[in-house]
């Protein structure tokens, strides 16, 4: 028989519209992409990346709330934005980018694995709410102060971390400092941390802390206080104030009697 209308066949394609529903995967690599958008009928979306193009923002992505993995690597990114409604996602990669601080994280309470290597980030303040994290890549970025691991200790999940290739990765004490603040970890910068190691950051650190105390202590103004004064002394001193008043009320006493 002839062939019948669109729609009427059931291996027609289906309708524009439920085939963008039921996009669960995108992958746009390599494409000179400068800008996201029309991607809001991707409702289903699960996984997507869209690595080495020259995004500058991250948007268009709003709608897109059943996403899980997402992959922005290489790009021109400056500013961490617009991925609040992303509360699915459990990976999230913005390596080699232009991002100078982590922020607007705080809803991604889902995310497990977090990629920004090849950035220009100078805190790991931003991070401390991101409860699920287990994985956290951030090396060759700014971060000089080694105090600022202290800022991921708040991530009760966190077994590897990468901080290679950052300035404060450059002393003598960064990787007993590290393993000791952040006692749950397996691997650091790519090498397992092993329990002997483990003890043996905790002593140094200890020792460390101890020396810095007295250190402190040293360096304060010593101040004299004078001794508190014997009992010996101190009965003397009431005695010598009664024998005193005594010796006062006989004067008075004498003199009233010689004017009479």
């Amino acid at each position: 028989g002839g062939g019948g209308g669109v729609g009427e066949s059931p291996r027609d394609p289906a309708p524009d519209e439920e085939w963008w529903e039921q996009v669960e995967e995108l992958e746009l690599n390599h494409q000179h992409l400068r800008k996201l958008h029309n991607l809001e009928r991707l409702v289903s979306l699960r996984r997507a990346s869209f690595c080495n193009n020259d995004l500058t923002r991250v948007e268009g992505l709003e709608r897109c709330t059943m996403l899980e993995e997402l992959t922005l690597e290489d790009n021109r990114i400056m500013k961490l934005e617009n991925l609040t409604p992303l509360v699915k996602l459990t990976k999230l990669d913005l390596g080699k980018n232009k991002i100078s601080r982590v922020e607007g994280l705080d809803a991604l309470t889902h995310l497990t694995q977090l990629s920004l290597e090849e950035n220009e980030i100078t805190s790991l303040g931003g991070l401390g709410k991101l409860v699920s994290l287990m994985e956290i890549y951030i090396g060759n970025n700014r971060l000089s102060v080694l105090k600022e691991v202290q800022q991921l200790k708040p991530l009760p999940k966190l077994i590897i971390l990468d901080l290679s290739g950052n300035p404060l990765c450059d002393g003598a004490d960064y990787r007993n400092y590290t393993i000791y603040q952040l006692r749950k970890l397996k691997v650091l910068d790519g090498v397992g941390i092993e329990s002997g190691e483990q003890n043996l950051a905790k002593e140094k650190c200890a020792t460390g802390r101890a020396l810095d105390t007295g250190r402190r202590a040293h360096a304060q103004p010593h101040t004299t206080h004078p001794a508190p004064p014997s009992t010996v002394t101190t009965m003397f001193t009431i005695w010598s104030v009664y024998m005193f008043a005594l010796g006062q009320l006989l004067i008075a006493m004498c003199g009233a009697e010689v004017y009479r």
